[in-house]
């Protein structure tokens, strides 16, 4: 999931991103909407794991089907096979292909030392500043993940039936969905991150103050909360995606990513405390301490991707303009 959405990301000029995650969030919604009406009809957990499975089968075409990111390619020196694959896309989209050369070529002096490097790793921690925002990025990440499912199985939990309750969780994430194109479009990343995860913890605090006997109160918060703590987890996906720079974009998300699974995977638990009020209260405190964390990376609204580490170290916005030609 994460290498399709850096793909994506990639793929796209700078104007296009907010469409490209519509489309992505698209996709994990009709999952999450087709998998409870899928579970009411199958109730053996392991027919259900194998019908969910056998799609992703499909998916192995797709290696002949998909090009490369451009972006990587000139990172890694590739300049032939970028200008191959930029052409193609130019040509599928009617543009003009007589620059795509020159603009390939046209790198950054301060960038040639670390072209055909390909990152790792370990160079998350190498350097001051993306050391800071991978740090930050992973904790975020967990109380993003730890939250959003705590909500989601807190759903599952509450009085009526269980299906039904799942089924309109997921779609609550409709117009989430459009929150976050709007978001994406109009609003600052960080001030769009900030707002969801404060929006998710403070809906979440008056929760704990509804009485259990007011089941539409109840649902109606926890659908607010979730709404928003989705909104806030594909904010994070974005904000992170432009804050590493290509060489190790990919790297960083699945840093990330581990953290988040991590904070997923514990959720449950701390739902199944027993006490109500504490784990809904673990739930708002995550969410109000990612917000605060976010305040300290960067903004990244309508930059041109980085490429290299010392571009980000040296905050330097400008990388190889290749948006402006194809947008």
């Amino acid at each position: 999931m994460l290498c399709c959405y850096v793909h994506l990301i990639e793929l796209s000029g700078t104007s296009f991103v907010p469409y490209i995650i519509g489309l992505i969030e698209v996709s994990y919604m009709s999952g999450y909407l087709f998998l409870p009406m899928i579970a009411y009809f199958v109730r053996e957990w392991r027919h259900l794991q194998l019908i969910t499975s056998i799609p992703w089968i499909i998916t192995i075409s797709f290696y002949w089907l998909l090009p490369e990111s451009p972006r990587w390619l000139i990172t890694v020196g590739q300049n032939e096979e970028a200008i191959r694959v930029l052409t193609f896309i130019a040509k599928k989209n009617k543009l003009p292909t007589e620059n795509i050369a020159s603009i390939v070529n046209k790198i950054d002096r301060d960038s040639i030392n670390e072209t055909q490097y390909r990152g790792s790793y370990l160079d998350l921690f190498k350097t001051p500043k993306i050391r800071l925002y991978t740090i930050i990025t992973a904790v975020v990440w967990f109380c993003t993940s730890h939250t959003f499912f705590g909500v989601n199985q807190y759903i599952g939990r509450l009085p009526g039936d269980l299906y039904l309750n799942v089924i309109l969780s997921a779609a609550a994430l409709a117009p989430g969905l459009i929150i976050c194109v709007i978001g994406a479009l109009y609003f600052k990343r960080k001030a769009a991150v900030i707002f969801s995860f404060a929006v998710t913890g403070l809906a979440l605090l008056v929760f704990i103050f509804i009485p259990s006997d007011m089941t539409g109160a109840n649902l109606t918060l926890a659908i607010v909360s979730q709404i928003s703590a989705y909104n806030a987890f594909v904010q994070v996906y974005l904000n992170c995606s432009e804050v590493f720079p290509t060489v190790i974009r990919n790297s960083a998300l699945g840093f990330a990513s581990v953290f988040a699974r991590v904070g997923g995977f514990i959720a449950p638990f701390v739902v199944n405390i027993g006490i109500e009020w504490v784990s809904i209260l673990v739930f708002s405190s995550l969410a109000l301490v990612a917000a605060i964390l976010s305040c300290f990376l960067p903004e990244t609204k309508n930059i041109v991707l980085l490429n290299t580490i010392s571009q980000r170290e040296e905050k330097k916005s400008k990388s190889i303009e290749i948006e402006p030609e194809f947008d």
